[in-house]
């Protein structure tokens, strides 16, 4: 994940469709009330019940996926990295 020069790349998290299309609907249907079901549920998915992130390498913009135990683990290395860099 390091480059030549042992930087780690600045990976921003993204929502994936599913997600999307819950915030999309959930303000469409707000009026009828159904919507506020659904914006409450937003947080939980995005927070809680996601397995799988997606994620967008701010360097090169490629999107990818990646498990949730591995952007843990890149975002450790890369708060260790910019407390080695004095950041």
């Amino acid at each position: 994940m390091q480059d030549q020069h042992r930087q780690l790349p600045r990976l921003v998290r993204m929502g994936n469709v599913r997600q999307i299309l819950e915030l999309t609907f959930g303000f469409l249907l707000a009026p009828i009330g159904i919507g506020a079901l659904l914006i409450m549920a937003f947080p939980l998915d995005y927070f809680v019940f996601s397995k799988i992130y997606r994620v967008k390498n701010m360097t090169t913009g490629e999107k990818f996926s990646i498990s949730k135990s591995d952007y843990k683990e890149y975002k450790k290395l890369k708060k260790i990295n910019l407390k080695r860099l004095g950041h």
